[in-house]
């Protein structure tokens, strides 16, 4: 096994799972999974010690190493296929979201020349916070051994040993134990099934009996064809959902990037353009991506204008549908514009009543680079979902029951058994 790869080699130990959190409005500049960062350093420094690696390079993996714009699903994809060990980080929450339970369907697809009866020792779990029923896919390993004589570990989680420093030589020791555990078992590589299997084309491992929640995306944006004077054609394409802002440093269309982070909290999405939004979100929290130069022209006859103005005009109010302007101030034509361009939209949304957000440093319903995006999504996805349970109708669309509720609903044990389904907001 090679020293010192890079983020972009393939040749890895292991493979770090997790259930995202996000961030909450307001917050610091923390990462809402800070924690996970730093057991993945300290996870990777205990495995290059246990396999006797020279210091530096990147023996592991997790998401929190890919950039803004990146096609996530494409790069964990590929990770998954070559990772040696998949490490799990095992909580309620994790075994309650989706996106999770599809890495852990891609790898254990990888799986095809062990005994279908037995647990796989390419698999290492992490007790990451307390577990009080049986969980994970049938035969999962038991993520208790690494513990020794370390009960602290049985009874909080690791996640709380790294928090608290009261923990902090029981910290040390469970982690030198995983790295050891790791490096033992990427010895020999887990068989590869003929063609990999594709994030997005897995089911979930996990078996709980309930539904993810639908989220909406949608695009304020000019097409080709509708291009206001003194705009290059070249961010547009053929429908508004097709904007790239940022051109090269995005690997996907703006509201593929939207539609992945919302999917990482666990949400089924979808994208429209603005003229269906006022129905998809009725139903749905929903994020609005909105091109400034819209504004251009505030004719009668502009349809992202217009698709807005249905949106939020009318008697019935959807507070749980937040506007996102993005605005790219590397962009030589926008960045001309942005005061003039961004008030004047802002002016317009405030017109039409729509629920413009606050947070630690005043207003951020503008963004102005990748970065920015990618850091704002998963704020907004979780304050859109908070407002939609807060403010939407008690049973959407004639349905019979709560959508999401905090406390109901199943999870199915790994012997089948229907237990409580933990609340995603969980560890």
């Amino acid at each position: 096994m090679s020293k010192g790869t890079d983020t972009d080699s393939l040749d890895r130990y292991f493979f770090l799972s997790y259930a995202h959190t996000a961030p909450l409005a307001g917050s610091g500049p923390e990462p809402a999974d800070y924690w996970v960062q730093a057991v993945f350093e300290d996870l990777s420094e205990a495995v290059r010690r246990a396999a006797g690696l020279e210091p530096g390079g990147q023996v592991g993996f997790f998401d929190g190493l890919l950039g803004a714009g990146m096609d996530w699903k494409t790069h964990i994809s590929r990770e998954l296929a070559a990772a040696r060990v998949f490490v799990p980080l095992c909580s309620p929450r994790y075994f309650a979201m989706s996106w999770p339970g599809r890495e852990w369907a891609c790898f254990a697809a990888r799986l095809v020349d062990e005994p279908p009866d037995e647990p796989s020792p390419h698999i290492v779990p992490v007790l990451w916070a307390p577990m009080p029923w049986p969980f994970g896919p049938a035969n999962t390993p038991d993520p208790l051994p690494p513990a020794g004589p370390v009960p602290e570990y049985a009874e909080n989680g690791l996640r709380a040993l790294k928090m608290l420093n009261l923990y902090g030589a029981q910290y040390k020791s469970v982690v030198s134990r995983l790295g050891r555990r790791i490096a033992e078992a990427a010895r020999s590589a887990p068989s590869s099934a003929r063609r990999p299997a594709q994030l997005d084309q897995v089911a979930s491992a996990f078996r709980y009996k309930g539904v993810e929640d639908d989220f909406v995306v949608a695009v304020a944006a000019p097409t080709r064809a509708t291009v206001p004077p003194g705009r290059a054609r070249s961010w547009y394409g053929d429908t508004s959902a097709d904007w790239r802002p940022f051109g090269d440093r995005e690997q996907l269309r703006l509201a593929d990037h939207a539609l992945d982070a919302a999917e990482r909290l666990s949400f089924t999405s979808s994208a429209v353009g603005v003229g269906a939004a006022a129905e998809a979100a009725a139903g749905a929290p929903a994020v609005v991506l909105i091109d400034p130069w819209i504004a251009e022209s505030a004719e009668p006859g502009n349809a992202a204008l217009d698709g807005l103005r249905r949106l939020y005009g009318g008697a019935r109010r959807q507070p749980w549908v937040l506007p996102l302007v993005v605005l790219n101030e590397d962009d030589p034509e926008s960045a001309s514009r942005r005061a003039d361009l961004t008030e004047r939209l802002v002016c317009i949304l405030e017109e039409i009543g729509a629920p413009l957000t606050e947070g630690s440093q005043g207003r951020n319903t503008v963004v102005t680079s990748i970065d920015e995006f990618a850091q704002a999504m998963p704020v907004l996805v979780a304050e859109a979902e908070r407002r939609f349970l807060r403010y939407s109708p008690v049973f959407p669309d004639g349905a019979s029951g709560p959508r999401r509720p905090v406390l109901g609903g199943s999870h199915a044990a790994s012997d089948g058994t229907e237990l409580e389904r933990p609340d995603a907001r969980g560890a």
